[in-house]
């Protein structure tokens, strides 16, 4: 499962359904999310059943039992390591002998307890495996019904451990060594990654509740050529460390901490490297996975598995999130990226892929919009004040401002009153700063939160800076006087750290920014709006073919000059609405004749106006 050979192989493997509550077997679920893990059983030694968390699990796979040869007549698979004679299902003995397979499997599941068989099949060699593996499948399918009825039993649960992609595009492998990403979500340069491979099988027509995704606790290992060149597709001359030039997850975490490797996540593979010298590791970590994860619940995948079980550390990257929603197709329908759903208006939804993104569409109206967000823990108030510049003015509070009882304050760490808004244009640092920090005291604020957006040239940006530094200074001096805590110190900015809405591109003060904010809300929506002519969506997260646009902090991040703890992106809980020239043409970037319907005609829907009502009706 671990590595490209050069032959094809393909396995039983038993597996248990694991209940969340008791971490016992249970009976097996043809609906249950999953978060499965392979055990392999060559690490029975260093690694028993035993030591396996199963409160962490819903599937536990036992890997492997091989096919053996019989009455001199080769098994109807390859041998693991060399290519044997024969193919799957070639004609006569091979095809008894697949009848033998199938039935072996399932007198083998039931004798020793378990709740299914998967089925790793890896390296086909021409369309005649594949075929072949569809008869498979059918007849096994049958074989698992059969037993059910005679045994009066619960179906074996049947699954398979497959290529990524749809289409088994590997061909001759060429020997080379530049490093890359084992397990890369995005690969700007090809098709093998993670993302077009679960694209491809949904495009194919397979459920996506259906579909598992695959995640290693291993990493890959390269020697670099130079280890002054240390990126990914850095040249490299051989295997790094480890056998194979593979190691655990829990290996490479102690390389890097005995070597005091550098550890990097890049953000446009999705995908964790670290290098010492010439040694250079390609993994996923917690961080990198957690991700991915999020990736497979904006798919609405069945759920996802980690080989192998035994590489994590401590649990670490295992403890993941995996409330997964299951999500199917009605039946008949047509599969592709569009998931039906019923509205008011009997709108079309669709999950767009490409721009982690939704939008729906019914009629001549098209609209764009998140799926849902929230956070946790009951936490800090903070009083939202708009750019400026001198005093207030607005009802401000009488006290302490209470959360509506509308709000399950539980789901949130910070929440913000917004706005107060300053009653001068004149700017004024002195009373802006000093205005701000009387009010957050007298109503019992924790902190004050700047809503800074549109800047008009480099001297606002500079001026910028020069306002944070001094509204620190003043902060700080506050806190000594009162012998109270600092006030925090946040501010809602641009998606980029770099303003290129007009003619001349603006830079943010980063350096002040970070040394004088304790966070920043990077407003990471409102790309696309009423301002724009196609149908595009104003919080997409990719832009397919082009720069990430949420990367766009991200250099500046790795130049140590803004941490990556001090930025907190944002997410739109409302959508954008366009009028459509065309109600058969609705895809994102569609041609669009104006704006599309909303309660106050200014192109904007709530989520909850679009999911709770279907379209808003005016009166």
């Amino acid at each position: 499962m671990a590595g490209l050979k050069d032959y094809y192989h393909l396995y039983a493997i038993f597996f248990l359904s694991i209940t969340a509550n008791c971490g016992m077997a249970g009976r097996p679920s043809s609906s249950q999310a999953v978060k499965g893990a392979y055990w392999p059983s060559w690490a029975a030694s260093t690694f028993p059943p035993s030591a396996i968390d199963t409160r962490l699990f819903t599937h536990l796979y036992y890997a492997f039992l091989v096919p053996k040869e019989s009455a001199g007549q080769d098994a109807f698979l390859c041998r693991r390591g060399r290519r044997r004679p024969g193919y799957l299902f070639a004609d006569g003995v091979e095809r008894f002998l697949a009848q033998e397979f199938h039935d072996s499997s399932i007198e083998v599941a039931r004798k020793y307890g378990f709740d299914g068989v998967d089925l790793d099949w890896e390296f086909p060699q021409d369309a005649k495996d594949m075929e072949n593996l569809g008869y498979l499948l059918e007849e096994w399918r049958a074989a698992v019904q059969k037993d059910a009825k005679a045994t009066g039993r619960s179906p074996l649960l049947l699954t398979a451990a497959m290529y990524f992609s749809v289409e088994f595009f590997l061909g001759p492998v060429v020997r080379s060594f530049p490093t890359g990403a084992h397990a890369a979500l995005f690969d700007p340069k090809s098709n093998v990654s993670t993302s077009y491979g679960l694209q491809s099988w949904i495009n194919a027509g397979l459920p996506r509740s259906k579909l598992v995704m695959g995640l290693p606790l291993y990493g890959r290992t390269w020697k670099l050529k130079d280890p002054k060149s240390n990126g990914i597709g850095a040249p490299g001359v051989g295997l790094g460390p480890g056998g194979d030039g593979t190691m655990t997850y829990s290996q490479v975490e102690t390389f890097n901490r005995e070597n005091n490797a550098t550890v990097v996540f890049d953000m446009k593979t999705v995908s964790t490297y670290s290098y010492a010298g010439t040694s250079w590791i390609g993994y996923d970590d917690v961080r990198s996975t957690t991700v991915k994860i999020g990736y497979a619940q904006a798919l609405k995948l069945r759920g996802y598995f980690f080989w192998a079980v035994n590489g994590d550390q401590e649990w670490k990257i295992s403890r993941q999130e995996m409330a997964l929603i299951i999500y199917g197709l009605p039946k008949g329908q047509k599969r592709s990226r569009i998931m039906p759903k019923k509205e008011q208006n009997n709108a079309t939804v669709v999950y767009d892929v490409d721009t982690v993104a939704t939008y729906s569409h019914s009629g001549t109206s098209w609209i764009k919009y998140n799926d849902g967000c929230s956070t946790t823990d009951n936490g800090h108030l903070l009083l939202r004040r708009s750019k400026g510049l001198n005093g207030l003015h607005g009802p401000p509070p009488l006290s302490r401002p209470q959360p509506s009882s509308a709000i399950d304050t539980r789901l949130f760490t910070h929440l913000y009153y917004a706005f107060l808004v300053p009653s001068n244009v004149t700017f004024r640092f002195e009373s802006f700063i000093d205005s701000s920090i009387e009010v957050a005291r007298k109503y019992g604020f924790d902190g004050v939160d700047l809503d800074w957006e549109f800047p008009q040239d480099a001297k606002d940006m500079e001026n910028l800076g020069y306002l944070l530094e001094e509204w620190r200074a003043a902060v700080q001096k506050d806190a000594k006087v009162t012998g109270r805590s600092p006030l925090l110190q946040t501010a809602a900015m641009y998606f980029s750290v770099e303003f290129f809405l007009g003619p001349v591109v603006r830079s943010f003060p980063v350096a002040s920014i970070s040394k004088n904010l304790d966070f920043v809300n990077a407003m990471c929506y409102n790309y696309h709006g009423s301002w724009d002519t196609t149908a595009t969506g104003p919080c997409r997260v990719v832009r397919p073919k082009k720069q990430h646009i949420d990367e766009l902090w991200a250099p500046v991040m790795d130049q140590c000059r803004l941490p990556r703890s001090k930025l907190v992106m944002g997410l739109p809980l409302y959508g954008r609405t366009w009028k459509l020239k065309d109600p058969k043409v609705n895809g994102i970037g569609v041609p669009g004749v104006g704006l599309g319907p909303s309660p106050g005609n200014n192109g904007t829907m709530t989520y909850s106006q679009l999911q709770g009502r279907g379209f808003y009706k005016p009166s």
